[in-house]
């Protein structure tokens, strides 16, 4: 399949079904301000949406988009996202996706720069809520920009490499924020 190449920093796209529309189904609330957090290397983050707050959903491919911090950009060195719906609040209720940035598992955000993700195969479902999961190894870049009040958003972590597991064990709550700036789904 042909490769797309566009403006926004990092993404990459392969070539989607005719008829489809990217469609922005969530953005996060920035009306607290925007805030820097540091110090995740060596984490698994994860973070839920709920699904009210999502204008749409469906779709057959995925795209996320995240703002650089201010000090430092931040390298997670894998990234998964899925439906929830299992035991706890941060576990997948089905098979993660994993997230790709120019082809690549190693998704790179630079200071001050918002950056989209490639987009992958993804249906949101209409019940579960969305989560997503960042493991760093990064001490040189782990720094991420978040909403400074979250709308009904949670964090977890965990001192752990565990962005691909479905049914984590011992997260901790972290924060009622968002990492993720937008979502939107091809459809």
């Amino acid at each position: 399949m042909p490769v797309v190449h566009h403006a926004v920093v990092g993404y990459r796209s392969i070539a989607a079904a005719p008829g489809g529309v990217w469609t922005t189904v969530y953005q996060w609330d920035t009306s607290g301000g925007l805030a820097d957090d540091a110090g995740y290397n060596g984490l698994t983050l994860v973070g839920t949406i709920p699904i009210t707050d999502f204008t749409q959903t469906g779709g057959t491919r995925i795209r996320l988009t995240f703002s650089g911090a201010t000090s430092e950009g931040f390298i997670a060195n894998a990234m998964y996202v899925g439906n929830g719906g299992g035991g706890d609040p941060y576990d997948f209720g089905d098979t993660p996706v994993q997230m790709l940035m120019s082809g690549g598992g190693t998704i790179t955000i630079p200071i001050n720069v918002d950056t989209v993700t490639d987009d992958v195969a993804f249906v949101k479902d209409a019940t579960n809520p969305f989560v997503y999961a960042m493991q760093f190894s990064n001490a040189a870049a782990d720094t991420l920009r978040r909403n400074a009040t979250g709308q009904d958003e949670n964090s977890y972590f965990k001192s752990a490499q565990e962005a691909s597991v479905a049914n984590k064990t011992g997260f901790s709550n972290n924060l009622t924020t968002s990492y993720v700036a937008k979502i939107e789904l091809f459809i």
